[in-house]
Protein backbone atom coordinates (compact mmCIF):
# COMPACT_ATOMS: atom_id res chain seq x y z
CA UNK A 1 0.00 0.00 0.00
CA UNK A 2 1.09 3.54 -0.72
CA UNK A 3 1.49 5.65 2.40
CA UNK A 4 2.61 9.13 3.29
CA UNK A 5 4.62 8.94 6.50
CA UNK A 6 5.90 11.83 8.59
CA UNK A 7 8.38 11.38 11.45
CA UNK A 8 9.60 14.18 13.67
CA UNK A 9 12.63 14.86 15.83
CA UNK A 10 12.50 17.00 18.95
CA UNK A 11 14.48 20.23 18.75
CA UNK A 12 17.78 19.56 20.51
CA UNK A 13 18.94 23.16 20.88
CA UNK A 14 22.17 22.19 19.06
CA UNK A 15 21.08 23.66 15.73
CA UNK A 16 19.32 22.62 12.56
CA UNK A 17 22.38 20.86 11.13
CA UNK A 18 22.74 18.64 14.20
CA UNK A 19 19.03 17.78 14.24
CA UNK A 20 19.06 17.11 10.48
CA UNK A 21 22.06 14.79 10.79
CA UNK A 22 20.35 12.90 13.61
CA UNK A 23 17.08 12.36 11.75
CA UNK A 24 18.90 11.49 8.50
CA UNK A 25 20.73 8.71 10.40
CA UNK A 26 17.58 7.55 12.19
CA UNK A 27 15.19 7.11 9.24
CA UNK A 28 17.08 4.29 7.47
CA UNK A 29 17.23 2.43 10.78
CA UNK A 30 13.44 2.69 11.03
CA UNK A 31 12.95 1.54 7.44
CA UNK A 32 15.36 -1.38 7.73
CA UNK A 33 14.03 -2.53 11.08
CA UNK A 34 10.38 -2.58 10.01
CA UNK A 35 10.29 -2.96 6.24
CA UNK A 36 13.59 -4.34 4.98
CA UNK A 37 13.01 -6.95 2.36
CA UNK A 38 14.30 -10.41 3.08
CA UNK A 39 15.42 -11.71 -0.33
CA UNK A 40 15.29 -15.29 0.83
CA UNK A 41 11.78 -15.38 2.31
CA UNK A 42 8.92 -13.73 0.47
CA UNK A 43 9.68 -12.24 -2.94
CA UNK A 44 6.16 -10.77 -3.17
CA UNK A 45 6.95 -7.95 -0.77
CA UNK A 46 8.33 -4.89 -2.51
CA UNK A 47 8.96 -2.33 0.22
CA UNK A 48 10.23 1.04 -0.90
CA UNK A 49 10.51 4.58 0.40
CA UNK A 50 11.52 8.01 -0.80
CA UNK A 51 12.17 10.44 2.04
CA UNK A 52 12.55 14.20 2.11
CA UNK A 53 13.85 16.32 4.97
CA UNK A 54 11.93 19.45 5.87
CA UNK A 55 12.54 22.21 8.40
CA UNK A 56 9.43 23.67 9.99
CA UNK A 57 8.93 27.36 9.29
CA UNK A 58 7.44 28.02 12.73
CA UNK A 59 10.14 26.70 15.03
CA UNK A 60 12.86 25.07 12.92
CA UNK A 61 11.79 21.54 13.85
CA UNK A 62 13.42 19.03 11.51
CA UNK A 63 11.16 16.28 10.24
CA UNK A 64 10.91 13.79 7.41
CA UNK A 65 8.10 13.22 4.95
CA UNK A 66 8.26 9.94 3.06
CA UNK A 67 6.25 8.29 0.34
CA UNK A 68 6.32 4.58 1.11
CA UNK A 69 5.03 1.53 -0.72
CA UNK A 70 5.16 -0.97 2.10
CA UNK A 71 3.47 -3.62 4.16
CA UNK A 72 1.11 -2.45 6.87
CA UNK A 73 2.57 -1.75 10.29
CA UNK A 74 0.38 -0.49 13.12
CA UNK A 75 0.90 3.15 14.09
CA UNK A 76 1.90 2.19 17.65
CA UNK A 77 4.57 -0.21 16.38
CA UNK A 78 6.11 2.45 14.13
CA UNK A 79 5.88 5.13 16.83
CA UNK A 80 7.44 2.87 19.45
CA UNK A 81 10.29 1.87 17.13
CA UNK A 82 10.89 5.52 16.15
CA UNK A 83 11.15 6.53 19.82
CA UNK A 84 13.56 3.64 20.44
CA UNK A 85 15.76 4.78 17.55
CA UNK A 86 15.71 8.53 18.25
CA UNK A 87 15.65 8.31 22.03
CA UNK A 88 13.23 11.20 22.35
CA UNK A 89 10.67 11.34 19.59
CA UNK A 90 7.55 9.27 19.06
CA UNK A 91 5.46 11.68 16.99
CA UNK A 92 4.63 10.16 13.63
CA UNK A 93 1.81 10.43 11.11
CA UNK A 94 0.91 7.69 8.62
CA UNK A 95 -1.73 8.21 5.94
CA UNK A 96 -2.86 5.64 3.42
CA UNK A 97 -3.08 6.88 -0.15
CA UNK A 98 -5.36 5.36 -2.80
CA UNK A 99 -7.32 2.66 -0.92
CA UNK A 100 -10.99 2.46 -0.04
CA UNK A 101 -12.07 1.24 3.37
CA UNK A 102 -12.74 -2.20 1.87
CA UNK A 103 -9.15 -2.47 0.60
CA UNK A 104 -9.90 -1.94 -3.09
CA UNK A 105 -8.02 0.67 -5.08
CA UNK A 106 -9.58 3.95 -5.99
CA UNK A 107 -8.07 6.38 -8.42
CA UNK A 108 -8.07 9.80 -6.85
CA UNK A 109 -5.44 11.91 -8.52
CA UNK A 110 -6.05 14.92 -6.25
CA UNK A 111 -5.29 12.76 -3.18
CA UNK A 112 -2.10 11.37 -4.71
CA UNK A 113 -1.07 14.81 -5.99
CA UNK A 114 -1.63 16.30 -2.54
CA UNK A 115 0.52 13.60 -0.90
CA UNK A 116 3.29 14.04 -3.47
CA UNK A 117 3.22 17.82 -3.07
CA UNK A 118 3.41 17.53 0.74
CA UNK A 119 6.32 15.12 0.60
CA UNK A 120 8.26 16.88 -2.15
CA UNK A 121 8.13 20.43 -0.78
CA UNK A 122 11.09 19.44 1.34
CA UNK A 123 13.66 21.63 3.08
CA UNK A 124 11.23 24.34 4.14
CA UNK A 125 8.09 26.17 3.22
CA UNK A 126 9.78 29.29 1.89
CA UNK A 127 6.55 31.25 1.69
CA UNK A 128 5.71 30.48 5.34
CA UNK A 129 9.08 31.83 6.51
CA UNK A 130 8.64 35.03 4.47
CA UNK A 131 5.05 35.39 5.73
CA UNK A 132 6.08 34.95 9.36
CA UNK A 133 9.27 37.04 9.41
CA UNK A 134 8.95 39.40 6.44
CA UNK A 135 11.12 39.49 3.35
CA UNK A 136 14.40 40.76 4.81
CA UNK A 137 14.40 38.71 8.03
CA UNK A 138 12.91 35.71 6.21
CA UNK A 139 15.70 35.65 3.64
CA UNK A 140 18.32 35.99 6.38
CA UNK A 141 16.84 32.96 8.14
CA UNK A 142 16.60 30.94 4.92
CA UNK A 143 20.17 31.84 3.95
CA UNK A 144 21.47 30.73 7.35
CA UNK A 145 19.44 27.53 7.13
CA UNK A 146 20.76 26.77 3.64
CA UNK A 147 24.34 27.09 4.89
CA UNK A 148 23.58 24.83 7.87
CA UNK A 149 22.11 22.15 5.61
CA UNK A 150 24.77 22.33 2.91
CA UNK A 151 26.22 18.97 1.83
CA UNK A 152 23.57 16.96 3.68
CA UNK A 153 21.51 14.44 1.75
CA UNK A 154 18.09 16.03 2.04
CA UNK A 155 16.36 13.34 0.01
CA UNK A 156 17.04 9.63 -0.28
CA UNK A 157 15.48 6.50 -1.74
CA UNK A 158 15.28 3.06 -0.13
CA UNK A 159 14.38 -0.45 -1.26
CA UNK A 160 12.88 -0.80 -4.73
CA UNK A 161 13.10 2.96 -5.29
CA UNK A 162 16.78 2.27 -6.01
CA UNK A 163 17.32 1.15 -9.62
CA UNK A 164 19.64 -1.78 -8.81
CA UNK A 165 17.27 -3.11 -6.12
CA UNK A 166 14.27 -2.70 -8.43
CA UNK A 167 16.02 -4.61 -11.23
CA UNK A 168 17.15 -7.45 -8.96
CA UNK A 169 13.65 -7.83 -7.47
CA UNK A 170 11.53 -7.30 -10.59
CA UNK A 171 13.80 -8.81 -13.24
CA UNK A 172 13.75 -5.75 -15.50
CA UNK A 173 15.09 -2.19 -15.46
CA UNK A 174 13.19 0.49 -13.60
CA UNK A 175 10.91 2.41 -16.00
Amino acid sequence: NLRMTTVTKKISGKGIRHDAQEIIKAFPKLFRSLWKEDKYKDKNHVDTAWRFLEVGAENGMVHIHALMWCRYKHHTEVSSRWKEITGDSSVIDIRGIGRNGNGSWRVEKPELSKACKEVCKYVTDLDKVIEKFGIEQGFKRLSKQALELSRLRLTQRYGCALPHVFESRMGFKMP
